[in-house]
């Protein structure tokens, strides 16, 4: 049985700060459920990858073994209950541009370190 794994704030900002934006584009695919974001080393958006057949996990595995830092968005079940998040290789400046704003000090309360540039969460 899934369960979330949401603790810190980071979590959601990305989430909601990155989601947002791509669900306005998605919206033109008539599919803004799951994405995979592949990212330059520049730090620009390579690809954005939208399954046509409901199957994401594949390629996401692909870019998972090729190293290349990516942002993985799946809301199981449709989103119904729970959705999951991950992002691998990405710094916070990057991430920050790609939420379209930055982090706030409270998004980091009861977190002990440096943005996270690999993480995955369930919420």
């Amino acid at each position: 049985m899934p369960r979330s794994t949401h603790e810190y704030r980071f979590e959601i900002r990305v989430a909601h700060g990155v989601g947002a934006r791509l669900e306005r584009l998605l919206e033109l695919t008539g599919d803004a459920s799951s994405y995979l974001l592949t990212v330059r080393p520049d730090g620009t958006v390579a690809v954005i990858a939208v399954p046509t057949d409901g199957d994401v996990w594949e390629p996401r595995e692909a870019i998972r073994a090729s190293g290349d830092p990516y942002v993985f968005y799946d809301p199981l079940d449709d989103g119904m209950e729970y959705r999951y998040l991950q992002w691998h290789g990405i710094d916070r400046p990057t991430m920050e541009r790609l939420m379209g704003h930055p982090f706030e000090p409270d998004d980091f309360h009861g977190w002990t370190g440096d943005f996270p540039e690999s993480w995955d969460v369930m919420f």
